[in-house]
């Protein structure tokens, strides 16, 4: 198996390369979301919401300020908005940019979530279409083999060639799979955080506005 992959070097050479980088960034992209998962972010939403209620807007961003998670810093922007941004007529907090502030970095937010998502993309995409050339190379090379022979036809060699393409193909799926399944898993999961981003900004505005009206 190596031996053909070492002959097949055109092409499998990239694609072994182009494997590292896929689980170098898959790697990377687990040990992030893992680390999110360690967060209970539900009872994050309902305490941030729960010190609203009472009035205590500075302990609720420090709660949010103090956790690493996208849903908290979109939380802590909308408290520093509602703390920084008042009607210029009546004096009272600007619940437009409030929201505003929380859809700027929820934006924010999920691209830091979906970073080197292309990657995986781009190497799901190409994997197969450069372990096909492979396969293509490789069968150029058995018959270009098989009509420059003087003395007959080499079934060995033309063999080794077509078992060197296909090998080619192999490999060429092989890292495409290495690289979709984690996207389309990280991608899944990515869609449940920005699933808890929408929730926490309709409970935060909606608490926001409810301590604005009684105040």
């Amino acid at each position: 198996m190596l031996e053909y992959l070492i002959k097949g070097e055109e092409v499998t050479f990239p694609l072994m390369l182009m494997s590292l980088v896929a689980w170098a960034v898959v790697i990377e992209r687990g040990w992030s979301f893992w680390r999110h998962s360690r967060i209970d972010l539900r009872a994050l939403r309902a305490n941030v919401v729960d010190l609203v209620a009472q009035g205590r807007i500075l302990n609720a961003a420090q709660v949010c300020a103090s956790t690493p998670s996208p849903v908290a810093a979109v939380m802590l922007s909308g408290l520093q908005a509602f703390d920084r941004y008042h009607d210029h007529q009546t004096g009272r907090p600007n619940l437009a940019m409030v929201q505003k502030s929380m859809d700027d970095i929820s934006i924010q937010a999920m691209g830091a979530l979906e970073r080197r998502f292309n990657i995986l993309t781009a190497v799901g995409n190409s994997g197969p279409l450069l372990g096909m050339l492979g396969t293509v190379l490789g069968m150029i090379k058995s018959f270009s083999g098989m009509g420059s022979a003087s003395s007959g036809v080499n079934s060995e060699a033309v063999a080794g060639g077509i078992s060197i393409a296909l090998i080619c193909t192999a490999t060429g799926l092989i890292v495409a799979l290495c690289a979709v399944l984690p996207y389309n898993y990280f991608g899944g999961k990515a869609d449940e955080v920005g699933l808890q981003i929408e929730e926490a900004k309709t409970e935060l505005y909606e608490a926001l506005a409810q301590l604005e009206e009684e105040a």
